[in-house]
């Protein structure tokens, strides 16, 4: 029988269009798998699919003026949000030892403004409940009103899933769990 040897994978041999799509299989709910795809597809785009991952560890000046230039214009939240999409997947590719050095060391998380909405009263709730929209309206906003469900996730009910009789239903929240 043969002998299995490990064979040894530099860094300059991946690049960067197969990093990218490698770590994005192993983000299993699908809303962060595109929300970082977002982030790492354009990286692939203006750096190039052949560029190799290793060459990002020595560049940070460079992979920091790219950021700034590309999602320094956005919000707080989805500047945030794309540097955690690069951050994470620099961490599996260090992982892998496919990438060493850090090239978002430049970069920094914005702070985000407070949110400032606040609760409707309890008698703007009352007139919204009461008022005479149509029934498909009024069904939607009692239902989370009763089940402070997020809209998504009532949104996202058939008819099949109310249990009617309990006042209940199935509902898939965010990340993918599910709850009665």
């Amino acid at each position: 029988m043969g002998r299995v040897h490990r064979l040894s994978t530099s860094a300059s041999d991946v690049r960067l269009a197969d990093a990218v799509q490698i770590y994005l299989a192993t983000i299993m709910v699908s809303n962060t798998r595109a929300t970082y795809a977002a982030a790492l597809n354009r990286l692939v785009v203006d750096f190039g699919a052949d560029t190799n991952v290793a060459l990002l560890g020595s560049e940070p000046d460079r992979v920091s003026g790219w950021f700034t230039f590309v999602w320094g214009g956005k919000s707080a939240k989805t500047f945030n949000i794309r540097l955690t999409a690069l951050g994470s997947a620099c961490a599996y590719w260090r992982d892998q030892q496919w990438l060493a050095g850090d090239p978002l060391v430049r970069l920094r998380t914005r702070p985000a403004p407070p949110d400032t909405s606040r609760a409707l009263s309890k008698d703007r709730v009352t007139e919204i409940l009461g008022s005479d929209a149509a029934q498909r309206e009024q069904v939607l906003w009692h239902m989370l009103y009763e089940s402070a469900a997020r809209a998504e996730e009532v949104l996202m009910l058939d008819v099949p899933d109310l249990d009617t009789a309990n006042r209940c239903a199935e509902v898939t929240r965010k990340g993918g769990a599910r709850e009665l």
